[in-house]
């Protein structure tokens, strides 16, 4: 009887791992099958052997059979990528909800989709829109010791560490909410808003990633676990952010939004339920500086909303 040169040459592969000292890190039998022929790649050719690649299936209430509304499917989408691209700022230190995230950066995090049917659930395939080698390799030189990875991979990597500490929590949510220490308001935000999708359209998720040289990971979330996850972000206030901006009084009320001008902006800053004591002193045309809440919501239909509330103001005597 003939042996399978595949099943030969996976079996040499664990062996010499093994003579190495090496473990060969795995979670599922397709990785081991998966390692081996990006080991032959990268014997043929150097750098990194082939792209990621990952699924996110959709089940639940909100999924008849394997179909799915298309302005639900938009939401979870938009939001998803809006989540992979805020972490993503988060890793390269963005961690701020003021501003847009760079053009660069944003490209880095792309996806692209590939949706096919699976009985009982919606299936999304889903890849780096942009090559890994355009990233890692810009001018096509390809490092001996090559340990660098995408951003992309980064980001789902910590998209999906997130979501497995969510699961798990406990009542008090503990884990999860020290995530955000690090990742700041910007990702909460995004996080937050793709939950409260999930579980407003009554999905539950499954999250895998593949990552060439690395073991599968996944998540799952059903809809009940994202509406605590949710409102563990809104009730601990993880997706506040707060910043002290020197601006020009335009209109001044103590009814109505405050208008600023700064750095040559319009910023409209909601007044809150407790006025500061020095909003009544105030005069058009005076320059001040503000303590502000920043909150960002993000719709379904894609659209982000930032709502400025104003915590203390005080007039700065310019020379």
């Amino acid at each position: 009887m003939t042996s399978n040169p595949d099943d030969d040459f996976l079996a040499g592969l664990l062996e010499d791992a093994a003579l190495q000292g090496v473990a060969l890190e795995w979670s599922t039998p397709n990785d081991l099958a998966r390692r081996s022929r990006e080991t032959l790649a990268a014997r043929i050719a150097p750098g990194r052997p082939g792209t990621s690649r990952g699924e996110l299936r959709l089940a639940g209430s909100g999924v008849v059979g394997h179909s799915i509304r298309l302005s639900d499917l938009g939401g979870v989408l938009s939001s998803f990528q809006r989540t992979v691209s805020a972490v993503g700022g988060a890793l390269d230190g963005i961690t701020s909800s003021r501003g847009s995230l760079p053009a660069s950066l944003v490209q880095r995090t792309n996806l692209r989709l590939d949706a096919a049917p699976a009985p009982g659930s919606v299936r999304l395939a889903i890849t780096p829109e942009q090559s890994p080698a355009a990233e890692l390799y810009p001018n096509g030189e390809v490092p001996l010791d090559d340990t660098s990875r995408p951003l992309s991979d980064r980001s789902l990597e910590e998209v999906i560490r997130l979501l497995r500490a969510g699961a798990t929590a406990d009542p008090t949510a503990r884990e999860f909410r020290a995530e955000f220490a690090e990742l700041g308001p910007r990702a909460a935000s995004a996080v937050r808003a793709f939950l409260k999708i999930v579980a407003d359209d009554d999905l539950d998720l499954n999250l895998s990633w593949q990552e060439p040289r690395r073991p599968t990971i996944s998540a799952a979330v059903t809809s009940s676990e994202a509406r605590f996850l949710e409102q563990v972000i809104a009730n601990n206030g993880l997706d506040d952010d707060e910043l002290v901006v020197r601006g020009t009084v335009h209109t001044v009320s103590d009814r109505r939004p405050l208008d600023l001008e700064v750095a040559g902006a319009p910023m409209r800053v909601q007044l809150g339920d407790q006025l500061p004591p020095d909003i009544h002193t105030l005069n058009v045309g005076d320059v001040v500086d503000a303590r502000i809440n920043v909150t960002t919501e993000q719709r379904a239909g894609g659209d982000e909303v930032v709502t400025y509330t104003l915590i203390s103001i005080e007039r700065v005597d310019e020379p």
